[in-house]
């Protein structure tokens, strides 16, 4: 073997080391990130939850239980409403009215109070919530003030409820046309 051979698998092998190194780091920094998640997540909302004695589920992955997300028409920060038929919408000022708003999908929508819920809020780096309705009902408001919008589904259900940062509860029993699903801008 020559010294040219010994040499490149020598630069071959500090290469390697160096791309191991580099993910070794990039999941120390995720889990880093994930705990900080974690630690404000608990200091504002999961804090409250846990004190109140409310039963719930954090879901970390993004990948599981999405409920019918997939089927509504997602825009930036909000579903495209226009293209789901049928829904209904009706704005609200004070934290008072959304939750009056929020409570008044909840019975349109006949969901038992005993029904699993998921809270999502569609923002890097915090959980969705699984609740139920009837807790998700008594916590509206501290719910809403997590982030500034929100959605609300079941598993198996085809039916949404968002409340928007700028105001306003909007649901639907179902999500509209196959042709216009999708969430193309949410992560994945």
């Amino acid at each position: 073997m020559s010294s040219d051979d010994t040499s490149a698998q020598r630069h071959a092998a500090l290469l390697a080391k160096r791309e191991q190194l580099y993910a070794q780091q990039a999941e120390r920094m995720a889990q880093q990130r994930h705990a900080e998640n974690v630690a404000h997540f608990e200091r504002y909302l999961g804090a409250a939850l846990a004190q109140a004695g409310v039963r719930h589920e954090l879901l970390w992955s993004t990948e599981t239980r999405r409920g019918p997300l997939t089927r509504y028409p997602i825009g930036f920060a909000s579903v495209r409403w226009d293209r789901v038929p049928h829904a209904v919408s009706t704005p609200g000022g004070s934290d008072a009215e959304l939750k009056e708003l929020f409570d008044a999908a909840l019975a349109a929508l006949a969901i038992a109070p005993a029904t699993e819920v998921i809270v999502d809020w569609c923002i890097v780096g915090r959980p969705r919530v699984a609740l139920s309705a009837a807790d998700a009902s008594t916590h509206a408001v501290a719910l809403m003030r997590h982030a500034s919008d929100m959605w609300l589904y079941a598993d198996d259900a085809p039916w949404l409820i968002e409340v928007y940062h700028e105001g306003s509860v909007t649901y639907a029993a179902q999500p509209g046309r196959e042709e216009d699903a999708g969430d193309g801008w949410r992560r994945r």
